[in-house]
């Protein structure tokens, strides 16, 4: 086997890690086709290689909770799918997950703004967006982190001006956009 000259210096490639990855990246697609059965079986068997690897990988542990709060969302349930998205970030916070990209975090933000709006806590979600893009550097090189933690901002800032606007006008009909 090639790998076993690497895994005797102690270099050994994961491979279940990887699995993992691909697993994820497959339910996703699901979720995005409605497909939430076969999704979350993949799920589970993602969850079940990322128990075996060799060395975890917080990364694709936090991409495995970010992809289960999606399917959550999906689902519409979406307090179970703001609890997995924070269990993500919690995890990207760790020294140990120093290699993942920072727009990762920021994804896994915008998908717990994106719970808390569901749940018709847009203030939340604000508070929550607002600190997320005030923690972007001014010298931010990747733009992906800059576009999500903006947009994610301005998507929430516009749920609160909904929400205080249909707080205002109980008594008049609501104007359409």
């Amino acid at each position: 086997d090639s790998a076993e000259p690497s895994a005797a210096k102690g270099e050994a490639h994961d491979a279940y890690v990887d699995l993992g990855g691909v697993l994820i990246d497959l339910a996703a697609n699901h979720i995005r086709r409605d497909d939430h059965d076969k999704a979350s079986l993949l799920l589970k068997r993602c969850a079940f290689m990322l128990q075996r690897a060799y060395r975890p990988s917080r990364p694709a542990q936090a991409s495995l909770l970010n992809v289960s709060g999606l399917l959550a969302a999906a689902r519409g349930q979406h307090a179970e799918a703001f609890e997995r998205q924070q269990a993500a970030f919690a995890l990207l916070c760790k020294p140990s997950a120093a290699s993942a990209p920072t727009w990762w975090s920021h994804a896994v933000m915008a998908a717990s703004v994106s719970a808390l709006l569901a749940q018709g806590n847009a203030h939340a979600g604000a508070k929550l967006a607002t600190m997320a893009l005030a923690s972007v550097p001014p010298d931010e090189a990747d733009a992906r982190t800059v576009c999500i933690a903006t947009s994610n901002a301005a998507c929430a800032a516009v749920a609160v001006l909904r929400a205080e606007s249909l707080m205002g006008t109980s008594d008049r009909p609501a104007v359409s956009a």
